[in-house]
């Protein structure tokens, strides 16, 4: 905003990103934070699919109690529940989910700004050195900077997993 292209710091775009990057890090800086970014999403996925099953089971767990004879209780499936409890399941799983790995997201993007930056001008040499460095200068706030949208954007994630179990209803999975 405001830059001429003499004064931007990258002034062909993108090129001069990839090229700046390739220069003072070679391959190796393209995959600054993947290492963090792959721990993060297996985390992430495992609390998001395995939370929502484990909801929906305790959604059952506590109907089978409520509402049903034994017999009826003994055949409760995931068919049995409506849609709003679906996606009430998935939303809050989202949301957990989300803010739990949030740090992990936090230490990833600090990470990959820092790539093209030369040596000596980086904050952080690793996760575990941003980890430190975040929560000794920062404390917790420092991890959850930003995850406002985050939170908006679980929406989406519940969205996804109500599809999912739908569809794999519909195929009879």
């Amino acid at each position: 905003v405001g830059a001429t292209k003499e004064t931007r710091l990258y002034p062909r775009g993108m090129r001069d990103v990839f090229v700046g990057i390739w220069k003072l890090d070679g391959i190796k800086g393209f995959y600054q934070g993947y290492g963090i970014a792959l721990s993060g999403v297996m985390v992430y996925r495992a609390l998001h699919l395995g939370g929502y099953d484990a909801v929906k089971t305790e959604i059952l767990y506590g109907r089978r109690f409520s509402e049903h004879t034994p017999r009826e209780a003994a055949h409760a499936t995931d068919m049995n529940l409506k849609m709003s409890e679906r996606f009430a399941a998935a939303q809050i799983v989202s949301i957990v989910a989300g803010t739990l790995c949030y740090p992990i997201d936090s230490v990833r993007r600090r990470l990959m700004m820092q790539a093209g930056q030369p040596l000596d001008e980086r904050l952080y040499r690793n996760s575990f050195d941003c980890f430190r460095k975040v929560f000794v200068n920062e404390g917790m706030q420092g991890f959850f900077l930003g995850i406002g949208p985050n939170i908006i954007r679980s929406f989406g994630g519940a969205v996804l997993l109500v599809g999912y179990d739908v569809f794999k209803g519909a195929i009879g999975v």
